[in-house]
C-alpha cells in the first residue's frame, strides 16, 4: 500500500479512537477495526488516550456506564474536526456542551484547542456561563447553534402571526415548528425582539411589586423556554405557556422579568449570530508524544500539533439587529487570555469576573450598571490601583496596569514584582540594587498573573445573586454611588451579609472607589472592611510609574 493510502487510513481511523478506546467495535467501520488490527501506530495511540482518559477522570473504566459511552460520543463529535480547519462557526454547538459538569472535557480537543486560541469564542463561553443554565437547557442551546439559520421562507407568514404571543412569554398554541422557526429566522427573531421592545415601552401591568417576587424566586433557567424554544417538548412548551406553573402568567405582567427575557435573547442570540474571527485553528496528531515540550506548550506531553492560522474575518451575511452579546463583552473577555481547558476544564469561564452581572443582575433603569462598569474598566490603558486594609489602617498592596505594554507591576509591603506578560517573565525589584535580574516564568506562575489581571477590579468574588443598586447618593467629587450586596452562609447555619459600594464617574462610567463591608447579623452595624483606589494614568504617567517602580 502507498504512503498516500496509509495516511488517509490513518486519518479515517483517527475520528474513532475514542470509540475503539471504549471497546465499542461495534460502532466502526469494518475497514477501520481491520486497519487498527494490522497498525501498529493506531494501536499505540488508542492505548495512550486510553491510559489519559483514565488518568483525567480518576480511573474510570471506559465500558463502565452510561455517562462514560456519552463522553465517548462527545469526543468522537470533537474528532471529527482532526485535521480540518476549525472556524467560530464549528465551534458554536459546542461551547454549551463544554459547561455541562457532567460532561467535562480534560483532554485537548479540535474544539477545545480553538477556543484556547480564539477569544471571541471565549467571550461567547463566558456569555453562556453565565446564563447558569440547566444540562437539558445547555443541550437545546448547542442544537440551536448547530441548526442552520433560515432566511424569509413560507414560514415566515404563519410564524409572525405568532410574535405577539411569543414576544409576551406565552407560547400557548404555537406549534413546535412554528416555535422552531422563530428561533432560527433572523428575520422573525428580530422582530420578536422588536416586539417585546415596544412592550417593554408601552409598560406591563405589574413593575416594582412583582419585580421583588421574581428578583427572589426566578432564575434565568426559569425564563430560558420564554426565549429559546428550539426543540421544545410538547410537555416542556405547554409548562412554559402557564397551563402547569405560575411563572409564564406572572412573566407577561412583569416588568423585570420581561426585561430579563430581551437581555437573554440579547445574549443567547448575539452569540449565534456574531460572524467568525479571524482565527482558524488545525488540530493534527503526531507519531510521538515530545518528551522535552517547549516552555510555553499549553499541551505538553500530548502528541498533536496545533496551526493558529490567522485571516481577514468573513462579513456577515447579514446585520445583526441588535448588538451581539460577544462583541458587547469583547474588551471584557480579551482579559480573560488563552487558557487552555486542558489544564482545569472550563478555566476561561471560571477565571472570569461572574458576567451574569452583565445581563441579569441590572435594571435598564437603574442608572449605570454593572456592565457598563465593567466594560469602561476593561477599556481603560493604564490602571493604578491602591488597596488598604482598614483595619490595620494601611496600604496593603499597589498595582499598575499597562494593558498596551502588556506590564502589571505588584508593590506590596517592601517587595515589587514587574511582570512583562509579552515576554513571560518577571524581574524583582530591589531599590538597593544596581541591577534586577529577569526570570521567565513557569506556565502555573503566568496563569496565577493572568488572574491577578483577571480580577484587579476586586468583585471577583462577588456571586451571581449580589443585587446591584444605585443608592441615590454622589460623593465630594460629584460620583455616583452604587451598592452590591448579598449573604454568605456560615459552617453554623447563619448568615453573613457583605457589601460593596462603588463610586463611579458618570461620564467615563468608571469606578474611582470600591469600599468593602460585612454585617455579622440583621441588628449589627456595618463593619468596613478594605477599600480600594483607582487611578487613570496617561501613557506618560504610566511611563513614569514604572521607571520610577523599575528603575
Amino acid at each position: 500500500m502507498g504512503t498516500g493510502g496509509q495516511n488517509c487510513l490513518h486519518r479515517d481511523a483517527a475520528a474513532y479512537y475514542y470509540e475503539l478506546a471504549a471497546q465499542h467495535e461495534a460502532d466502526v467501520p469494518d475497514a477501520v477495526v481491520r486497519h487498527v488490527c494490522g497498525c501498529l501506530v493506531c494501536r499505540a495511540r488508542i492505548e495512550r488516550l486510553r491510559k489519559t482518559i483514565a488518568e483525567t477522570t480518576g480511573g474510570a473504566d471506559l465500558q463502565r456506564g452510561p455517562m462514560d459511552r456519552d463522553i465517548i460520543e462527545i469526543l468522537n463529535l470533537h474528532f471529527r474536526s482532526l485535521g480540518e480547519p476549525v472556524t467560530c462557526s464549528r465551534v458554536k454547538p459546542f461551547l454549551p456542551g463544554l459547561l455541562d459538569p457532567l460532561h467535562q472535557i480534560r483532554i485537548p480537543t479540535p474544539i477545545t484547542v480553538h477556543l484556547d486560541h480564539c477569544p471571541q469564542c471565549a467571550a461567547d463561553l463566558a456569555v453562556i456561563w453565565s446564563l447558569a443554565l440547566q444540562p437539558g437547557q445547555l443541550e437545546r442551546l448547542g442544537r440551536l447553534y448547530a441548526a442552520k439559520s433560515e432566511g424569509k421562507s413560507s414560514l415566515c407568514r404563519r410564524a409572525r402571526l405568532k410574535i405577539p404571543a411569543f414576544a409576551a412569554a406565552s407560547l400557548d398554541g404555537i406549534e413546535g415548528r412554528l416555535l422552531n422557526h422563530l428561533c432560527t429566522c433572523q428575520d422573525c427573531r428580530a422582530q420578536v425582539y422588536q416586539y417585546r421592545q415596544n412592550l417593554l415601552e408601552r409598560g406591563p401591568a405589574k413593575d416594582a411589586e412583582a419585580g421583588t417576587e421574581c428578583r427572589d424566586a426566578l432564575s434565568t433557567a426559569d425564563i430560558f423556554d420564554y426565549v429559546v424554544a428550539y426543540d421544545l417538548p410538547e410537555a416542556d412548551a405547554a409548562k412554559a405557556g402557564g397551563t402547569e406553573r405560575p411563572t409564564g402568567a406572572h412573566v407577561r405582567t412583569c416588568r423585570r422579568c420581561l426585561e430579563r427575557i430581551q437581555t437573554l435573547h440579547h445574549a443567547a442570540y448575539g452569540v449565534a449570530e456574531r460572524p467568525d474571527s479571524d482565527v482558524v485553528t488545525i488540530y493534527r496528531t503526531t507519531e510521538n508524544a515530545r518528551e522535552a515540550p517547549a516552555h510555553d506548550d499549553p499541551y505538553p506531553n500530548y502528541p498533536i500539533d496545533v496551526q493558529v492560522v490567522h485571516r481577514l474575518p468573513e462579513r456577515a451575511t447579514t446585520r445583526p439587529r441588535w448588538p451581539a452579546a460577544a462583541a458587547a463583552l469583547g474588551r471584557t473577555a480579551s482579559a480573560l487570555r488563552a487558557k487552555p481547558l486542558l489544564k482545569a476544564a472550563i478555566v476561561v469561564a471560571a477565571a472570569a469576573i461572574p458576567l451574569a452581572f452583565l445581563f441579569l443582575n441590572t435594571h435598564t433603569a437603574a442608572g449605570i450598571t454593572l456592565g457598563d462598569v465593567v466594560r469602561a474598566f476593561a477599556k481603560a490603558d493604564n490602571v493604578h490601583v491602591s488597596t488598604f486594609n482598614l483595619e490595620a489602617d494601611s496600604l496593603v498592596q499597589e498595582l499598575w496596569l499597562s494593558r498596551e505594554r502588556n506590564i502589571l507591576i505588584v508593590a506590596a509591603r517592601e517587595q515589587s514584582i514587574l511582570y512583562d506578560l509579552n515576554k513571560k517573565g518577571k524581574k524583582e525589584i530591589d531599590p538597593a540594587a544596581a541591577t534586577s535580574e529577569f526570570v521567565e516564568l513557569d506556565a502555573q506562575e503566568h496563569a496565577s498573573v493572568l488572574k491577578i489581571v483577571d480580577g484587579c477590579l476586586g468583585l471577583s468574588d462577588v456571586p451571581r445573586n449580589a443585587q446591584w443598586n444605585r443608592t441615590g447618593g454622589e460623593t465630594e467629587t460629584g460620583a455616583e454611588l452604587y451598592e452590591l450586596t448579598w449573604a454568605v452562609e456560615t459552617n453554623r447555619g447563619t448568615s453573613v451579609l457583605m457589601k460593596r459600594t462603588v463610586s463611579v464617574d458618570s461620564s467615563t462610567k468608571l469606578p474611582q472607589e470600591i469600599r468593602q463591608f460585612r454585617q455579622i447579623s440583621s441588628e449589627g452595624e456595618w463593619e468596613e472592611r478594605a477599600r480600594s483606589e483607582f487611578e487613570y494614568l496617561t501613557d506618560d504617567e504610566m511611563a513614569s510609574a514604572i521607571q520610577s517602580q523599575a528603575p
